[in-house]
């Protein structure tokens, strides 16, 4: 497996399964990651779910987690970043578990049946997110001339590969466009999201669509082991 960047780490114990990730595949292996699972326990008190969808998986920590957590009998994962891919299968294959590993960009172009459960941890970060970064020392700006976004964006992406900004949100409006198609009556949608701008609690970019409604949602001030700038927000489709 030529895993590349960053050096990999490998858990021995990742929710019952042994997994390997690197910065640019991340799937689930960051602290967030076992209190979002935490947190999906808490708010549907153990429920367990038939069919479940790891939306931007990466290499599959957070889909290796519920199923390794006895929280679904199925998971397909879904990202569009081949070498994500490519470990997520290495994942799967290494823990002989059978699942469909699926390249997309959009929730539309899904062709795989409905679930019951979503989770994901998606781009959560817009363009506007570049200037935070230069002030953060992230970015190293050119002081003799204006910042250029583009050219920021390419830098970014370039050090960040996985970490895609979801300019004006349009992942993030195509997924809730079109996700209710996709999921069964009853279902849950858990999402692990960054600070106000990428959270429905604070959209100002229109409605969830009909039947989709936020159910509840904890973040640093419920569980400070989060982080305060996270937000793990559970919405219900009741059709």
């Amino acid at each position: 497996m030529n895993f590349w960047g960053n050096t990999p780490k490998f858990f021995e114990n990742w929710h019952g399964f042994q997994y390997f990730t690197n910065t640019h595949t991340d799937g689930g292996a960051g602290n967030h990651h076992n209190e979002f699972i935490k947190c999906i326990q808490v708010m549907s008190k153990n429920k367990h779910w038939n069919r479940a969808l790891d939306w931007c998986c990466g290499d599959g920590g957070l889909g290796l987690a519920i199923i390794g957590e006895k929280m679904t009998d199925e998971c397909v994962f879904m990202d569009n970043y081949d070498l994500a891919i490519e470990h997520c299968k290495f994942n799967l294959h290494h823990n002989n578990i059978k699942a469909d590993v699926i390249k997309a960009d959009k929730i539309s172009s899904l062709d795989c049946g409905k679930f019951d459960l979503v989770i994901g941890n998606p781009p959560n970060c817009n363009i506007c997110e570049i200037h935070r970064m230069y002030q953060g020392g992230w970015l190293k700006p050119n002081p003799l001339k204006p910042m250029n976004y583009q050219e920021a964006l390419k830098e970014i992406s370039s050090n960040k590969p996985h970490r895609t900004f979801d300019v004006e949100w349009q992942i993030h409006k195509e997924f809730y466009q079109n996700i209710t198609k996709h999921l069964n009556p009853g279902a849950d949608i858990f999402m692990l999201e960054w600070e106000m701008q990428s959270n429905p609690l604070h959209w100002e970019w229109g409605e969830l669509p009909e039947g989709l409604s936020i159910y509840q949602w904890m973040d640093g001030t419920h569980v400070p082991t989060l982080d305060r700038f996270k937000y793990v927000l559970h919405l219900k489709y009741e059709p």
